[in-house]
């Protein structure tokens, strides 16, 4: 997979491959009580590469986020919502977690492995109470053979 580059110019990047301006957004999944609340999802686009990329970033806690989908009403907020998955080819999401009181709070990440699969590749996210295992086409991932230095 290649990696996405991006150029300063002035106040705001821009796609190293074709020139357009680099659209971003960030949002929290957390509630401000939550200990959670500074991990927060980050994304990028160019849409004339129709490049898109997500990473959870971390902000601070005392800075606002502006809600870009708060002035609609909420069947198309949701819609707009889940629209990322369709994005990102999610092709399957399961929430496995260790106490089925705790609902969707898996806790910390402790762990994210990206395995292959024939649908792009599976993240199996390990958390303190649970498991979280995604299959999506984001990148593809493959096995590749190799010799560990300590047996040559």
């Amino acid at each position: 997979m290649a990696i996405w580059d991006t150029v300063e110019d002035g106040d705001r990047r821009i796609c190293a491959a074709c020139g357009t301006a680099v659209r971003s957004y960030q949002f929290r999944l957390y509630p401000p009580e939550s200990s959670m609340f500074e991990r927060c999802v980050g994304l990028a686009w160019c849409s004339g590469c129709r490049i898109y990329f997500s990473a959870m970033v971390h902000i601070s806690r005392t800075r606002v986020l502006a809600y870009a989908l708060g002035s609609l009403p909420e069947d198309e907020s949701v819609r707009l919502r889940r629209s990322e998955a369709k994005l990102v080819g999610v092709s399957s999401f399961v929430i496995d977690p260790a106490d089925e009181d705790r609902g969707t709070d898996l806790g910390a990440v402790i762990l994210d492995e990206i395995l292959p699969h024939k649908d792009g590749c599976s993240h199996e996210i390990a958390c303190w109470d649970g498991t979280l295992t995604l299959v999506c086409r984001d990148l593809q991932a493959t096995w590749t053979e190799t010799t560990c230095s300590s047996e040559s």
